[in-house]
């Protein structure tokens, strides 16, 4: 499933983006500055980037791949709340 449907869906289902991103650089600020504020972390090379979003208390962590957001495939989720610094 793509990123941007998945994100879709989601927001429609009441989850609600859950930043946690707070550098200056990289490639996770400008996903971020696209209105992304959901982001994580991204890696270099084969770009696997990690989204988090909160419903009612409970965290949903989104897994997905691709170097474009418009390309980007959902390749794994999970219910952990992003660490705390």
């Amino acid at each position: 499933m793509s990123f941007l449907n998945a994100r879709k869906v989601l927001i429609q289902n009441g989850w609600k983006p859950n930043p946690t991103y707070t550098g200056e650089f990289g490639v996770e600020n400008i996903i971020m500055r696209k209105g992304f504020k959901e982001i994580e972390s991204c890696t270099e090379g084969i770009r696997y980037c990690s989204f988090n979003y909160i419903k009612n208390g409970t965290c949903l962590g989104v897994g997905t791949v691709g170097e474009k957001i418009k390309e980007m495939k959902i390749y794994s989720w999970n219910f952990k709340c992003p660490e705390k610094d």
